[in-house]
């Protein structure tokens, strides 16, 4: 589903050596009860056909090879592409549960002429 709503922001060709912001789905938290988007800044150091080596700003992070559809040139496109998102998976979360909901109630008793 990203294609149509994200793929517009991101970054079409990233540069060896520029910082960008990744956007990426995380576990749930304390925060928030369920997976959900978020971004972080980091520097692409190296760059192979459509995936790029991102090494994140913030220590501790493993570096991960991210193919350009997930890098973002500023912080804005980022939240703007995880809004999106996150609105997405919600939309999508709701749209399952109603979906269970309606499967768990019984159907109503079907009658036949006599």
């Amino acid at each position: 589903f990203y294609k149509h709503s994200i793929y517009p922001l991101c970054v079409k060709n990233p540069l060896k050596g520029e910082f960008y912001w990744n956007v990426y789905i995380a576990d749930p938290t304390a925060e928030c009860n369920h997976a959900h988007y978020k971004y972080a800044k980091g520097k692409v150091t190296q760059n192979w056909e459509k995936d790029h080596l991102f090494k994140y700003v913030e220590t501790g992070w493993k570096k991960l090879w991210i193919p350009h559809e997930w890098l973002f040139a500023t912080e804005a496109c980022a939240r703007d592409a995880t809004a999106m998102l996150n609105a997405q998976l919600a939309g999508d979360q709701e749209e399952s549960r109603t979906s269970a909901d309606a499967n768990a109630r019984p159907s109503p008793e079907r009658t036949e002429a006599p």
